[in-house]
């Protein structure tokens, strides 16, 4: 799992004044739609880390470009000064991909709280 962590590229944004860390491969062929892999409790963005290359560089198919974020409270990602709810998350996740990397449109996958 080291190794997978240690080969990722990783950002940080500020979103809702939080550091939010996270994951951004982007993929290779020409139709890479975005996926957005959240974890859940008490997991972390280390839970997808394994995947990461596998989904942004498919050889025979069109690839992703995936994107892991720590969600707030979680790994690297920087804990909220008061409690934040699901729909707060889900707020600030999709502040993330539309605002600070200005995609339109993803797919999101996620468990738990990360759903």
């Amino acid at each position: 799992e080291k190794k997978f962590i240690n080969a990722l590229l990783y950002f940080k944004a500020k979103v809702s004044n939080l550091d939010i860390y996270f994951v951004y491969e982007r993929g290779s062929g020409k139709y890479r739609q975005l996926l957005l892999l959240l974890h859940g409790w008490p997991h972390s963005f280390c839970s997808y880390t394994h995947l990461v290359e596998k989904l942004a560089h498919l050889e025979r198919f069109d690839a992703f470009t995936v994107v892991v974020p720590s969600l707030p409270r979680h790994g690297f990602s920087e804990r909220p000064t008061k409690p934040i709810y699901l729909r707060e998350v889900a707020r600030i996740m999709n502040w993330l991909m539309t605002s600070v990397l200005r995609y339109e449109t993803h797919i999101a996958h996620g468990g738990h709280w990360g759903s």
